[in-house]
Parts: C-alpha cells; sequence; structure tokens
C-alpha cells in the first residue's frame, strides 16, 4: 500500500513517457497486491477459524471442481471435533497441494475426498479415480522428484511435526494421498464437536 501511495503521488507529477511507465507500475503494483492477497488467504483460509475444517474444506473442493470442470465425491462426517490450527491447516495443505498435482499427473477428471475420525486418528483420503498414476512418476513421489514428489514430501515433513503421516498408495482405480493425524497426541488437544 506504501508503494502505490508513493506511486500515486510520482505520477501526478509526472507526464509523457514517464507518466506511461508510472502508470505500468502502478497496475503492476496493484495485481502484486491481490496476489499476495490471495497467497495469504490460500495460506491460512479464515474460514478455518469461522466455519471449521470440514466446511472450509468442502468449499475449497466444491471450487477446485467447478473451476477444473471435474467431478469431486465428497464423504465427510457430519461433525468434526476442533482440532488444533497447526493440524487444521496441515489437513487442508493435503487437499490444496495433493489434489491438483494429483490429478494433473493422471489426467483425471474425477476425483474422491473422504475424512473419518476414529478413536484415536483422524484420516484423509484425497484420491482421484481412474487410470491413477504411472510406475514412472510413482518412483518420483518416492524419491521427493516432480511436483507432486516434492509436495508430498513437504506435507511429510508438516504431518511428522504433528505426529501423522502422509502416505501415496496406488491401486487399480486411482491413486491415494493418505494423510492421518493421531487425536490424543500432545498439541492435539480433545475439544468439543465443531461441523
Amino acid at each position: 500500500m506504501a508503494l502505490l501511495s508513493k506511486l500515486y503521488q510520482v505520477r501526478k507529477r509526472t507526464d509523457g513517457t514517464t507518466a506511461q511507465l508510472t502508470d505500468d507500475c502502478i497496475a503492476l503494483a496493484e495485481f502484486l497486491s491481490r496476489e499476495i492477497r490471495t497467497v495469504s488467504y490460500l495460506l491460512h483460509p479464515p474460514a478455518l477459524d469461522t466455519e471449521g475444517l470440514l466446511a472450509t474444506l468442502r468449499t475449497y473442493l466444491e471450487g477446485f471442481a467447478r473451476e477444473k470442470e471435474i467431478r469431486i465425491v465428497i464423504d465427510f462426517p457430519a461433525q468434526l471435533q476442533k482440532l488444533p490450527e497447526s493440524a487444521e491447516i496441515a489437513l487442508y495443505r493435503v487437499v490444496q497441494e495433493a489434489l491438483p498435482s494429483l490429478l494433473q499427473l493422471s489426467g483425471n477428471l474425477r476425483a474422491k475426498a473422504t475424512l473419518a475420525v476414529d478413536k484415536e486418528h483422524v484420516s484423509l483420503r484425497i484420491g482421484d479415480e481412474g487410470q491413477g498414476l504411472s510406475p514412472q512418476v510413482l518412483e518420483e513421489v518416492r524419491r521427493g522428484l516432480g511436483e507432486l514428489g516434492i509436495a508430498t514430501a513437504g506435507l511429510r515433513e508438516r504431518m511428522k511435526l504433528l505426529g501423522g503421516t502422509v502416505q501415496i498408495h496406488p491401486t487399480i482405480g486411482g491413486t491415494w494421498v493418505i494423510a492421518t493425524l493421531p487425536l490424543d497426541k500432545p498439541g492435539l488437544p480433545q475439544a468439543a464437536p465443531h461441523s
């Protein structure tokens, strides 16, 4: 905002070629400002705090499906206990980072997202429905190479800090990214239900 303010001041005092260059700089600064807001929103969507993990994930998945013109089956419980912020952000990141890469690499137009809770764990599964990933791509992912491999490596580290795991599980009908977090881990206290 400070940069834009200074550029508008410069623009008032210039004309000709300098004015056009200043206008270009203003347009670029406004674009970057919008991008920064978008990225910060994606890093921590405010809806996690106000609406909870389930609603935030559902909104993201439905928007992603509309944007990419694909079908995503969402299978979530009616309610989920409120998890610590770090756990909710980690699970949100699994969807946000793994799903686009998974679908891009597989070329599939259908996916499924499930979230299940038992007494000890919360488990989030994101999968493409179709041919799945080739053995070559799966090997790259295992080695931490390529877009999905790099994303998965980062997700594994994030989940490991919370006592959880991220696994890639190929099947005949697709490939699953499975993230699991323990509910009884110190720092992941039990809390009241949140839908």
